[in-house]
């Protein structure tokens, strides 16, 4: 019954996390408009650091937000990938590093071919990470292990 509901709620996670990188309007004016100029940033923490300097030098709660919700939302929607990997086929540390970069990097490829969002190295690094962090949690947190669930 619980690895039932393990997979549903993997089905879940999967959908919304296609939802939320292709067709939630995060910023409507740009996100749907084909016309937007996209960019591909391919410098790692070129992104992240243009956020962190304007946080600190403008020190204003929109750019403190926009900073927080790139690092971390980026880390924290692909934890469940890493429990997933893992439950999947628990295996060396390298191999779940790689299914997440591999991911990532076919969602930003999606994303800026398709031009429904940009193409930023630092989203890849940070999503890699998430998938390593849920596949640290998941090998340390025997709850979050499929093959213990009965």
């Amino acid at each position: 019954m619980r690895k039932s509901l393990f997979f549903i709620a993997s089905g879940i996670y999967i959908g919304i996390v296609i939802w939320l990188l292709f067709f939630y309007p995060f910023n409507p004016a740009s996100r749907m408009d084909t016309s937007a100029q996209r960019f591909i940033s391919l410098t790692p923490f070129g992104t992240t650091s243009e956020y962190l300097l304007n946080a600190l030098e403008h020190q204003s709660y929109g750019h403190i937000r926009t900073l927080l919700i790139n690092v971390g939302g980026n880390i924290l929607l692909f934890v469940p990938m890493g429990v997933i990997i893992f439950n999947a086929s628990p295996q060396r540390i390298w191999i779940p590093w790689l299914l997440g970069f591999l991911i990532s990097l076919s969602v930003e490829t999606i994303q800026i071919t398709t031009q429904v969002g940009n193409f930023d190295v630092d989203d890849i690094l940070f999503n890699s990470l998430g998938t390593l962090l849920g596949y640290w949690l998941c090998a340390h947190v025997p709850v979050l292990q499929l093959h213990k669930l009965s």
